[in-house]
């Protein structure tokens, strides 16, 4: 990993300033980064910054930039991007799904819905009713099959759709997951503190398996069980996001 130099850093100012980094960056990391100082600015070893902005990149492009605020535009570029998959069971509620999609904070890429009832009603709501930007699709199960094996067999039938990250969710736990805004931590944790682990699971959820935001490379990994479940692998590194 490369090391974050703030010297050239739009948002930096000196170390003896009031706010050496407008992000406040180095004093989040510093539990678990080494910092040094060069030329008088943070220097903040094995950690890429992601929302560092060139000064000369600015200054070249002032035209574009000027009547920007570059805080809010740092922070658009660099939003945690992910799929969504939600498990329901057979007594939700299509329009309160919908609408619970829309509050997101920060919206899925691409959406994975298993259901076992009401596939159709809910296609036709979702077709009308998301922003059109965001995929979707609908995985109607006939079987009675557990929650965990219908994802795990409907996310084989799209692997290329859904991403470098997923977000695995029960409809029911979308109330909590709203009122925490559970998704902007989650994109604090990824893109400020940047630490590591296999996935990142809500403590508010009482569930084993809802709430896991995970890479979808560890969720292949991870879920060879004989329940196609993650949480008795014995190699998970865990983090709460709430």
């Amino acid at each position: 990993m490369n090391n974050t130099i703030c010297a050239g850093c739009y948002f930096a100012q000196d170390i003896n300033s009031e706010k050496p980094c407008s992000f406040d960056i180095p004093n989040i990391v510093k539990e678990h980064k080494t910092i040094e100082t060069r030329n008088n600015h943070y220097v903040i070893k094995d950690y890429s910054c992601r929302y560092g902005f060139s000064r000369k990149t600015y200054s070249e492009n002032i035209d574009k930039f000027n009547n920007i605020d570059m805080i809010t535009y740092v922070k658009e570029q660099n939003i945690v991007k992910y799929s969504l998959a939600l498990i329901l069971d057979k007594e939700f509620d299509c329009n309160q799904l919908v609408d619970a999609i829309n509050k997101l904070s920060i919206k899925p890429q691409y959406i994975s819905i298993i259901c076992f009832d009401k596939g159709s009603q809910l296609y036709q709501l979702l077709q009308s009713g998301l922003e059109p930007y965001i995929e979707h699709k609908v995985h109607n199960f006939l079987d009675n099959v557990s929650g965990p094996q219908a994802l795990h067999v409907a996310l084989e039938t799209n692997k290329s759709k859904i991403g470098n990250l997923m977000w695995i969710l029960n409809a029911d736990d979308m109330n909590q997951i709203l009122k925490d805004d559970s998704i902007q931590n989650i994109n604090y944790i990824i893109n400020v503190e940047q630490k590591p682990a296999h996935y990142y699971k809500s403590s508010r959820i009482n569930s084993n398996f809802s709430g896991i935001f995970i890479n979808t490379n560890n969720y292949w990994v991870l879920s060879k069980t004989a329940d196609y479940t993650i949480e008795y692998n014995s190699n998970t590194l865990i983090i709460n996001y709430d």
